[in-house]
């Protein structure tokens, strides 16, 4: 780094993370939702050709691959836009959470414990250990 370069704070550091974060998650949403269409048309495209091809014998069934192609390789794309959604998503609440431990606000915003007090999955000694009370 440069000796020039202005130091940050991380409240400063922090905050402009988190607007990245933000706004890569709304560019990730835009593409889920447009690859999610697109593979909607392509199915409802699919069927209209699958009509056509074997009511009405306007082209051979073999361009029925041509749709099937399509909707497999948008969905592989889709899952790969969902995995992409959910990090930047993660990414958004930890620096959330962050500016949030920096200001003080963050007693009482964690994992209380509870999931290991449920009926099904109690533990023999969790209640007496009081381990997260």
């Amino acid at each position: 780094m440069n000796s020039k370069t202005q130091s940050t704070t991380p409240r400063q550091n922090y905050a402009g993370r988190l607007e990245a974060r933000r706004a890569g998650l709304a560019i990730r949403k835009r593409r889920h939702i447009i690859l999610g269409s697109l593979r909607v048309l392509v199915f409802f495209t699919g069927v209209a050709m699958t009509v056509a091809a074997f009511t009405g014998r306007m082209f051979s069934p073999w361009w029925l691959l041509v749709p099937v192609a399509s909707f497999w390789w948008l969905g592989q794309r889709l899952e790969l836009a969902e995995g992409e959604r959910t990090r930047f998503s993660r990414a958004v609440t930890y620096y959330e959470r962050a500016l949030a431990r920096l200001d003080q606000h963050w007693t009482g915003t964690g994992e209380t414990g509870e999931c290991f007090l449920e009926d099904h999955h109690r533990h023999l000694y969790a209640s007496d250990l009081d381990l997260f009370g």
